[in-house]
């Protein structure tokens, strides 16, 4: 009968012992705390740009040609239906921009993104133009120059360049604000970066009209802020701007002809709208530093 209840006590002690790991165990999880700038945070976003050039100058050097164009003026593209602002597959697509990153440590995060940004020289350009373009090059502009000005005119002279900037980033983010039920909070957040440019070409001149001459035409660097408002510490929405400085040394501009180059350098400054989604892969405990193994 003694050993009977020796059996039982030992058996109750067991069951207790379980139960109050148990409970200990539910109660450290659900102190974990998801820090949206904590460390071991992903995040994700994707959105839609603007980009607003300064004046930039141009030099096109092929056989039989070598001049160039100062003061020039550039505008992006945009798509002009509902259905290409949608598509990021077709030629009308929109300007778009891409990230990915990871908070390495607390508020500290590297990112992957590509900026996709359309540009064209202005129609009826009123630019100076430079260089020496040889006869029958040309019948329009042949001849030696010397800053001269010039209109251009799509039919004889046109530029476009679908460039696709791959950048690795750095930021800093800091929470300004969260709601005690966690549903939204604000955040603000700085950074630099810089990439290559991968470039997609359409030039017509010397009335020879090429499409989508592809290269990687040079590099690029930016400085960034954006604030970010965010939802169920899951989602959120947000607004970036951008000053970025682009240097394109071997823009081609003849698709199979590697002599026909262009190279351009100038300032835009862009703003974007984005969604994007936010995973934590440790959390962390009430201690606000600890790790959770």
């Amino acid at each position: 009968m003694q050993k009977s209840r020796s059996k039982f006590l030992i058996l109750v002690c067991f069951l207790c012992l379980q139960l109050f790991s148990e409970t200990q165990a539910q109660r450290t999880f659900s102190n974990l705390k998801r820090i949206s700038n904590g460390r071991g945070t992903l995040f994700g976003n994707f959105g839609w740009n603007r980009a607003y050039y300064t004046e930039g100058d141009i030099t096109f050097k092929s056989y039989g040609y070598d001049f160039s164009l100062k003061e020039g003026h550039f505008s992006d593209k945009q798509s002009k239906s509902f259905s290409d602002f949608l598509s990021v597959n077709t030629p009308n697509s929109p300007q778009y921009n891409l990230r990915l990153g990871y908070y390495f440590r607390n508020k500290m995060a590297f990112s992957l993104g590509v900026d996709h940004i359309k540009y064209i020289f202005d129609d009826g350009n009123t630019a100076l133009l430079s260089g020496t373009i040889n006869q029958g090059i040309d019948s329009i502009w042949a001849g030696e120059y010397n800053n001269q000005t010039v209109i251009t005119n799509r039919t004889d002279f046109h530029l476009e360049n679908r460039m696709n900037y791959i950048s690795l980033g750095l930021m800093r983010t800091e929470k300004l604000f969260q709601a005690r039920n966690k549903t939204f909070a604000l955040c603000v957040s700085i950074g630099i970066g810089m990439g290559g440019v991968l470039s997609s070409t359409d030039f017509n001149f010397e009335k020879k009209y090429s499409k989508k001459a592809i290269s990687m035409s040079g590099f690029q660097l930016n400085a960034q802020g954006s604030v970010r408002l965010e939802f169920f510490q899951n989602f959120f929405i947000q607004g970036e701007l951008s000053g970025n400085s682009v240097y394109q040394n071997k823009l081609n501009t003849r698709k199979g002809d590697l002599t026909a180059l262009s190279k351009q350098h100038f300032l835009y400054g862009q703003r974007a709208i984005s969604v994007g989604f936010l995973i934590y892969f440790k959390p962390i405990n009430g201690c606000d530093s600890c790790p959770v193994w």
